[in-house]
């Protein structure tokens, strides 16, 4: 995607702003946050946290709407309905925006149409990345603890694409109840990588 095209599908997504039908002065902030390039903190289902918000897409049913965002390198979808704002924090992080929007402009479409209901236990093992259980919160907001060494995470998931692939790289501390679906094919991923290591080995 060159310069230009990338260009106009931003001038696009802030154009949908206009027609949504959230809060007023919540899109008002938000379209403000993107433009200004500045960061936000926000709560969203009971998680506190700070984002670089980089815009805000429409479903294709017109009904829903979602902001995308970038907390610590992680790109994040965000349900526009569910976003509390508490403060602009008046900082500009940099990021490569330009990078974030072709990943967003590649799946948004096909990504966001359908929330998917995640119900996922997160094994806490002796010298676990913390940041594993930070980055669940992310998507699923706030656990309950079921054990000393396990907490239960369950939350609609927009952007499944990208969740799936943070479950790929976390299946030996996260343990996926449901969708059943999802959990078969994550598992047959790792048959098939399993037999074509021994295969070449």
């Amino acid at each position: 995607m060159n310069d230009e095209a990338l260009m106009r599908f931003r001038e696009t997504i802030i154009e949908d702003v206009r027609v949504l039908k959230n809060d007023e002065s919540t899109i008002r902030y938000l379209r403000s946050a993107i433009q200004e390039e500045t960061e936000l903190q926000i709560e969203y289902k009971g998680n506190k946290m700070q984002i670089v918000p980089l815009c805000i897409l429409i479903s294709r049913d017109g009904i829903r709407s979602y902001l995308y965002g970038v907390r610590r390198k992680t790109l994040l979808c965000f349900e526009l309905s569910q976003i509390h704002i508490l403060q602009s924090l008046d900082k500009k992080p940099l990021v490569n925006r330009d990078g974030y929007m072709e990943k967003i402009r590649k799946s948004w479409d096909i990504d966001i149409h359908e929330p998917v209901h995640i119900k996922i236990l997160l094994k806490k093992y002796p010298g676990i990345n913390p940041e594993i259980e930070s980055q669940l919160q992310d998507y699923l907001g706030k656990g309950t603890k079921k054990a000393e060494d396990r907490v239960l995470f369950e939350s609609d998931v927009i952007g499944i694409n990208d969740f799936k692939r943070w479950l790929r790289e976390n299946m030996d501390t996260c343990f996926l109840i449901e969708p059943e679906n999802l959990r078969k094919e994550l598992m047959e991923g790792v048959r098939v990588k399993i037999e074509r290591y021994e295969h070449n080995g």
